[in-house]
């Protein structure tokens, strides 16, 4: 009976590259600083986790740009 008390978008990994794109506006949207890790890795590795989403930094930077073009896919790192 343990509950995370997480929202049905949220999952256990926070902003997976696997979750689609308008899980991961909503989840940056309502929790802006879970970003800054993902938008870090990008930078340090200088390329992007995902070649057909935007960076993490666009969408935490211009979010609501991208919120028709996902198809919201399920990740696999959550039930």
């Amino acid at each position: 009976p343990f509950d995370l008390q997480l929202k049905p978008h949220e999952g256990n990994c926070d902003l997976c590259f696997l979750k689609g794109l308008q899980k991961r506006i909503q989840i940056i949207r309502d929790r802006p600083d879970l970003a800054k890790w993902w938008i870090d890795q990008e930078a340090r590795a200088e390329q992007m986790f995902r070649s057909d989403t935007p960076s993490y930094a666009q969408i935490a930077a211009q979010g609501d740009l991208f919120t028709d073009t996902d198809d919201l896919i399920e990740c696999y790192c959550h039930d």
